[in-house]
């Protein structure tokens, strides 16, 4: 995991503080926007990506970076190894999907790219479109910055007539498990669970059926979700009290 503040990042796993070079992706306040700049730091074994859309009406900007994550522990100021302005998100401005790294670096013993690949959710009030994005980044070099390929697919989708479905998502290398939790606030609450396996060349999905949520009663809201339990932590609408939910 990594905390951002300012252009630091704190690494947990190393308790290291990173500082990024100077970002040049700044708000263009000449221009009429949508909303304001959206952005995502992903920490990974070898890189931490950042991924930016900038929303403006005239030039929707998107951009995902990679930085280099120094091999010692001397070394703090990380340095940009390859960017790309990708069209993943389609042509028209849109909210950037939330992100979950799905598999961790793998690095080709004999090209030495590394490859990464995120599992994004794309929401709508009624929808929710799972998409799988393959990274491969080039071997580093000292010399400029590289370009990355990028591919995405889309795994599956939820629909949900009730409003809006929450995804809770706990992932490992390669493999996801994860619910969604409709109707929360209403005595209707229900969950639909889903798997992703991200271990093959393509992702591929698995979706189960609508199942009550049990004991039936109000949500306020949700907390977490144990994949490796198979838990889910929900608080009480009416007093607050939190609640743990077996889910096999």
């Amino acid at each position: 995991m990594a905390a951002m503040t300012g252009n630091w990042i704190f690494d947990t796993r190393s308790q290291i503080f990173y500082k990024f070079p100077k970002l040049v992706l700044e708000p263009d306040t000449g221009r009429l926007t949508l909303r304001v700049p959206d952005q995502e730091f992903m920490l990974t074994m070898t890189h931490i990506i950042h991924s930016y859309v900038g929303f403006s009406i005239s030039d929707p900007s998107e951009i995902i970076q990679a930085y280099v994550i120094p091999d010692d522990n001397e070394t703090h100021e990380l340095r940009l190894s390859h960017e790309t302005t990708p069209r993943i998100l389609g042509t028209a401005p849109r909210f950037l999907p939330v992100s979950f790294l799905l598999h961790n670096s793998v690095i080709d013993p004999v090209t030495e790219s590394t490859r990464l690949k995120f599992l994004h959710i794309s929401q709508s009030p009624h929808n929710q479109e799972f998409l799988c994005t393959d990274i491969t980044l080039p071997a580093n070099s000292t010399v400029g910055v590289l370009p990355m390929s990028i591919s995405t697919h889309v795994v599956f989708d939820i629909a949900e007539a009730d409003g809006m479905c929450i995804s809770l998502l706990s992932s490992t290398d390669g493999f996801a498990r994860g619910l969604c939790v409709m109707a929360i606030a209403s005595a209707k609450a229900r969950i639909r669970k889903f798997t992703v396996d991200g271990t093959g060349e393509t992702c591929m999905g698995l979706v189960g059926d609508v199942l009550p949520l049990s004991p039936v009663a109000t949500y306020r809201s949700t907390g977490s979700f144990d994949g490796t339990r198979g838990r889910l932590f929900l608080t009480m609408k009416r007093d607050g009290e939190a609640v743990v939910l077996d889910i096999e």
